[in-house]
């Protein structure tokens, strides 16, 4: 027995396209709303990986009010992390990051805790609708991100989204990872500031040049010798360890390969008078500059030489280790080198 066949109803499938279509309409209209739960879940982790799997970072940084907007996309080799490009984009000489920096900075991504959802709002009432950092790594297998909003969250947390995208929840996160970001005020902050990119420990000797006067080191075990082989004890000894310790901590405030620091640092190396050494090629290909110390060092067999220039107020360095480029130095590389003419005993060679 069959009974008879309902017919479709037309009016029901005309309102149900009709609803989809407006459903579609509204979420291409207007900023998404971020509509999550207030109430908190417990600190969790944010991230889960292996830092020394990690092979490609890249950090976007987006303060417009600031005019403080640039990129640093970075990539590791060996035990090395290398800039790809300098803030904008442009070509860099010295490619050499902060290896350190970029390590600890992953490792600080891992502690990341989430303390709970966000309260209802939009994206732009937590600034992330153009986010103040925007921090992507991966390795060979995945790739993580996360963004970080230019709005504080409450009780010292900060709004983010982790693999952000339209729907991705917005979360009320703190660590140690946000402070890092928040200290990166500048470009330079990611590049390798140490103008040493070895260990002096290592070094078997040094020679020094300071506005005329001259001074050759040897390592002899745990001591330093002069070329009369008269080994240095008590204070000499400290006086000799702590000048060397001082060329070991030089630091890096320009860059001559960005256009913003070039001006600055030619300049200086170019103004200053000859004092004492004679002016050259720079160490490594670098500009000719007018030279006021030198210093040598062997390590292993292979001599790095460093040459300084500039004046009390813009000291300038070359270094065959990082050829190519002038750096422009801490005013106190000068008082430094100033100590490196007082150091004891005397040299017969260069």
């Amino acid at each position: 027995h069959s009974g008879p066949v309902a017919k479709p109803n037309n009016s029901f499938f005309a309102c149900a396209l009709l609803l989809g279509l407006t459903l579609a309409a509204c979420s291409k209209s207007g900023p998404p709303t971020v509509a999550v739960p207030a109430a908190g879940s417990g600190k969790t982790a944010v991230h889960a990986f292996d830092v020394a799997q990690v092979e490609r970072l890249t950090i976007i940084k987006d303060d417009a009010g600031n005019s403080d907007a640039w990129q640093a996309r970075l990539v590791r080799v060996g035990a090395e992390w290398r800039l790809l490009s300098g803030a904008h984009g442009e070509a860099l000489v010295d490619v050499l990051a902060d290896r350190a920096w970029v390590n600890h900075f992953l490792d600080t991504l891992r502690t990341l805790q989430a303390e709970g959802a966000a309260p209802v709002g939009t994206l732009a009432s937590y600034g992330l609708d153009r986010p103040l950092f925007r921090v992507e790594w991966a390795t060979r297998s995945e790739t993580q991100s996360l963004s970080v909003g230019g709005v504080d969250g409450p009780g010292g947390t900060v709004f983010a989204q982790v693999q952000p995208g339209v729907n991705a929840p917005v979360l009320l996160v703190r660590g140690a990872a946000i402070h890092m970001l928040a200290r990166l005020s500048h470009f330079n902050t990611v590049r390798e500031r140490r103008l040493l990119t070895f260990d002096l420990d290592d070094a078997d000797e040094v020679a020094v040049e300071w506005r005329g006067g001259r001074r050759y080191f040897q390592r002899q075990g745990e001591f330093w010798a002069d070329v009369r082989n008269t080994r240095f004890v008590g204070a000499q000894a400290e006086q000799v360890a702590a000048a060397l310790e001082g060329v070991a901590h030089l630091r890096v405030e320009k860059f001559s390969d960005l256009p913003g620091d070039d001006g600055a640092v030619v300049h200086a190396v170019r103004a200053a008078p000859v004092r004492g050494v004679q002016a050259g090629g720079g160490a490594g290909g670098g500009p000719r500059a007018s030279l006021v110390g030198r210093v040598k060092m062997r390590l292993s067999g292979q001599e790095h030489r460093l040459e300084l220039g500039g004046d009390a107020r813009e000291p300038t360095a070359v270094i065959s280790s990082r050829p190519g480029m002038t750096f422009g130095l801490h005013p106190q590389a000068w008082q430094w080198g100033a100590r490196l003419k007082a150091l004891p005993g005397r040299a017969s060679r260069r």
